[in-house]
């Protein structure tokens, strides 16, 4: 059996690109993004609640999530009521 082998080194060259520099600007612009980002999740979390409230006290009917409270008159004045 013969073997074949090169007669000299196979050499790779590797060209990687240079890392790109991160400006101010760069970071300002992640930075708005990311917070547009959350103010849309916090806005749609909201209406989704809200939904589910108002859905909750329909469905329910008006006086089911009211709480009954007793009244006290605490006022300054003595003996009136």
């Amino acid at each position: 059996m013969v073997l074949f082998q090169p007669s000299g080194p196979i050499i790779v060259r590797v060209f990687e690109e240079p890392a790109r520099e991160t400006t101010v600007v760069d970071v300002l612009l992640g930075s708005i993004g990311l917070t547009g980002l959350l103010l849309v999740i916090a806005a749609l979390a909201g209406l989704a609640l809200g939904g589910a409230l108002v859905w909750l006290k329909k469905r329910r009917g008006a006086d089911a999530l009211e709480i009954n409270a007793q009244t006290l008159e605490l006022g300054s004045t003595p003996g009136k009521r």
